[in-house]
């Protein structure tokens, strides 16, 4: 729930994020894919979500974090032993931060 306040990240945009988003020396969060609901029918499989590359005006979204959220979300990633690809980075934290 911190990484959400601390943010302001939607839904879509947290669930998204890995391991490599965050910028730890330089406290930056990259925001670069988002889950969308969609129609079944406007789906290629049928299904309700999509997982779309995000950018607005064609740059990816950059975030400042604070120390705290940087720490934190660091710990996460140590204590779960994400790799740089792996989902879970935004939305574990939200959950169990």
């Amino acid at each position: 729930m911190e990484t959400a306040i601390d943010t302001g990240l939607r839904w879509g945009e947290l669930t998204e994020l890995r391991a490599a988003d965050i910028d730890v020396a330089n406290r930056l969060l990259t925001v670069s894919r988002a889950v969308i609901a969609v129609s079944r029918k406007h789906h290629p499989a049928g299904r309700r979500f999509w997982v779309k590359n995000y950018s607005k005006d064609k740059e990816y979204r950059q975030l400042r974090l604070s120390d705290q959220i940087v720490r934190k979300l660091s710990e996460h990633v140590g204590a779960h032993d994400l790799g740089a690809g792996d989902h879970g980075c935004g939305a574990a934290y939200m959950v169990n931060g």
